[in-house]
């Protein structure tokens, strides 16, 4: 599970009536603690729930959208309270605190740091006391409560009392306060300004309070009260929600740029690699500075690794080098502790788990899957085909898609119906199209790179014809016109037509055809052949129906296209001959790196008599919305 980064998390049955120890089947705390390192081990999270609350399961899914690990501390002595600390960065939105202990009291602290009266500057506080003392007394209040008094010489004189604090920097030098002393002026009362660092041996942060998340340091204490037979273990993991994000691997070369899952077992110089994301990364990105290595099982510390920037790379973090801790135990898992500062200041942490590898990837006795064989010249893993990597662990394709996915390079694809009912309607788009497609790509020039032209009568289809200019694809079009004496139809050879058009080079995916045409489908046996091309060319139908007094299509010859076209994601409009240019000149533009999000009516069978609401979800990076609506009625 850990080689394909999947966070298992695991929610216990339990409750103090199960017996001995709360769990379901008789289970111990051992038992329990075996599900812990499983899960665990994946980054994720056990949760006891009472067999009462198991339908609440399902709210804790989405706190573990952006979550990510930040400590994890446990003890087997918390009748004495177990105090814990632990940095929220400025980003975090929720913190989860999973607690387990029997009769457990928890106490939860904020990241407020100065007292009440003591403002912030810093990593100090400061209190400005405008009630006038001597400077012994001054000095007797700061001491009192919990600082010193700050006072400067007089630099100008050389004389006073002896310099303990530089405030020049701070702003504040030329406040009439105990800042500046000469000789002999120690007894005058003045206001004064007392200073003490936020976090000494005294300070309690606050507690926490309603809708309060302030980023800096937190705390909590946890103690349990057992019944007889009861363990006095008690643990806690704290996990949180936050754009902060981070993605780490092991290397052991500092110029490698792709991870390994573990570290190696007997390597000297593996080095933690690691990227960094917040919400703010186009501006200005966050810093990590150390990781610490300590024991998954009993807390051990083993190691620290202090992080370096470097360049070029898409993990920009890399530590300094160590050993494997406890590598050749195998219950060798470890914690990793990788600190930091966001862009604020705040320190924050992101826990992760690790295990030596004792003979993977690079190391003296290669592991190879996937039918792999080691060579015993090279020392390397030799792969069957459709497989790759050290340990032959990777599928590789055996025959790469040339595919790019990209807005840009697409086709654009005609197939129209040249008749005499369609005549006026195909000269005016002759004389309009170039300046159409101009309008729609001024702003994207490289939307299209080819375009495609099939025109087709009752006859049926012509060749598919491919241009690199729109003027060249007018020229052809305009000539199809010149030689139109087919008298058309209601129905014609719809699905041929596509299946032609849709047959050339045409761009995969997204790319836009428009069939623009009088009549409804009269070969629905070709329908699937149709349905193939398009799903094979992920191309996009736009069905632009014609209309006229000469055919009145019933709902029933209607529907096949329109579905078809709703289908591939394209629309479908009813349009006369003297508004159709209109419509394509303000529609083609639209449809830009656009993806539909629905077709409302296509759930109701196109039946709009009776109103109703219809609800859509809109992403956050959405920049423009457009509703198309039509109908053969206007």
């Amino acid at each position: 599970m850990r080689a394909l980064y999947i966070n298992i998390n695991g929610f216990l049955s339990y409750t103090p009536t199960f017996k001995p120890n709360g769990f379901a089947c008789n289970a111990t705390q051992i038992d329990y603690e075996t599900v812990f390192a499983m899960v665990g081990g994946s980054d994720g999270t056990v949760y006891p729930v009472q067999p009462g609350n198991i339908q609440d399961i399902a709210q804790i899914i989405p706190l573990l959208y952006s979550s990510g690990q930040v400590y994890g501390q446990w003890s087997f002595q918390c009748k004495t309270p177990m105090q814990v600390y632990f940095p929220i960065d400025a980003y975090t939105q929720t913190i989860q605190l999973n607690t387990f202990g029997y009769n457990k009291k928890m106490q939860v602290f904020d990241a407020n740091d100065c007292d009440a009266g003591w403002d912030k500057a810093g990593q100090y506080c400061l209190q400005f006391v405008i009630n006038q003392k001597s400077f012994a007394d001054a000095q007797r209040h700061c001491h009192e409560a919990g600082g010193n008094l700050l006072w400067l010489m007089d630099s100008r004189s050389g004389l006073g009392c002896t310099t303990t604090t530089a405030l020049a920097t701070c702003g504040i030098a030329q406040m009439v306060l105990h800042l500046f002393r000469t000789l002999g002026n120690c007894n005058t009362a003045l206001p004064f300004l007392c200073q003490k660092h936020q976090y000494d041996k005294d300070h309690r942060p606050n507690v926490i309070g309603d809708d309060d998340l302030p980023a800096g340091k937190w705390s909590m204490s946890i103690s349990v009260n057992p019944a007889a037979g009861q363990m006095e273990v008690c643990s806690v993991a704290i996990k949180v929600q936050s754009s902060l994000q981070l993605i780490t691997g092991f290397a052991t070369d500092v110029y490698t740029d792709t991870p390994y899952l573990d570290p190696i077992g007997d390597s000297q110089t593996n080095r933690l690699i690691s990227y960094l994301h917040s919400l703010d990364n186009a501006h200005r990105t966050p810093i990590l500075t150390h990781s610490l290595l300590y024991d998954a099982y009993n807390g051990t510390f083993y190691n620290a690794a202090t992080y370096n920037a470097r360049v070029g790379c898409s993990f920009p973090w890399v530590s300094q080098t160590f050993p494997c801790p406890n590598g050749q135990n195998d219950a060798n898992e470890f914690f990793i502790a990788h600190i930091g500062e966001d862009e604020f200041g705040n320190m924050f942490q992101r826990a992760t788990l690790a295990h030596c590898n004792k003979a993977g990837r690079f190391c003296t006795v290669p592991i190879c899957v996937n039918g792999g064989v080691r060579s015993t010249t090279t020392n390397q893993c030799v792969c069957p085909k459709g497989y790759t990597g050290p340990n032959c662990q990777l599928e590789e394709c055996t025959s790469p898609s040339p595919v790019k996915f990209t807005t840009d390079a697409k086709s654009l694809v005609f197939a129209i119906e040249v008749t005499k009912p369609t005549l006026d309607a195909v000269k005016g788009l002759v004389s309009q199209l170039p300046a159409i497609v101009s309008n729609a790509t001024a702003v994207h020039p490289n939307w299209f790179a080819n375009y495609v032209l099939v025109t087709f009568d009752s006859t049926g289809p012509s060749a598919p014809a491919t241009f690199s200019s729109i003027n060249a694809l007018v020229l052809s079009l305009n000539s199809a016109v010149s030689r139109a004496t087919d008298a058309g139809g209601c129905s014609l050879p719809i699905y041929k037509a596509l299946t032609n058009a849709l047959s050339q080079k045409v761009a995969y995916p997204n790319s836009e055809l428009f069939l623009i045409t009088a009549a409804t489908p009269g070969d629905n046996t070709a329908k699937q052949a149709g349905l193939e091309e398009i799903s094979d060319t992920q191309a996009h139908v736009n069905y632009i129906y014609l209309t006229s007094a000469a055919c009145t299509p019933s709902d029933a010859a209607m529907n096949p296209m329109v579905q078809t076209a709703y289908t591939s994601g394209g629309n479908v409009a009813f349009v006369d001959s003297t508004n159709l240019n209109s419509y394509l000149n303000a529609y083609l533009a639209t449809l830009y790196g656009s993806s539909v999000l629905s077709n409302p009516t296509f759930h109701s069978n196109y039946d709009c008599s009776t109103p109703r609401n219809w609800y859509v979800q809109v992403d956050m990076l959405t920049t423009a919305i457009y509703v198309s609506s039509t109908s053969q009625l206007f």
